[in-house]
């Protein structure tokens, strides 16, 4: 890599002040998800998977609670893309996604432990 420069998973490299090619292919994905690609939502979900996955056991600990905010995430993500929801920055569509599924089921968590 170039001085400044630190190499991505993806073999790119990104420097400061640069937009990194993962960023600018997930708005694509979402263009091509909103106008009825299928293969694009897919894609989409596939690319942000260890992100959605990280966060949400950042946030949750439990392991079942993660992946069952996970599966919501790309369930809430899917349905937006198929309404056509105008996506102007796919990783804070996606973090505010994540982050209201996280909160969603730390509450119902909660709510289990006050039943019990």
């Amino acid at each position: 890599p170039r001085r400044g420069a630190s190499r991505r998973a993806d073999g790119a490299q990104g420097g400061p002040g640069e937009r990194l090619p993962a960023v600018e292919r997930a708005a694509r994905l979402v263009a091509a998800g909103v106008g009825g690609d299928r293969d694009a939502r897919e894609a989409l979900l596939r690319l942000v998977a260890d992100d959605v996955a990280r966060l949400a056991q950042r946030m949750l600990w439990r392991p079942q609670d993660a992946e069952d905010a996970t599966q919501q995430v790309y369930l809430s993500a899917y349905r937006n893309l198929l309404t056509g929801t105008e996506v102007r920055d796919p990783a804070a569509w996606l973090g505010t996604i994540a982050r209201n599924a996280c909160r969603r089921r730390a509450t119902a968590r909660l709510r289990e432990r006050g039943r019990a």
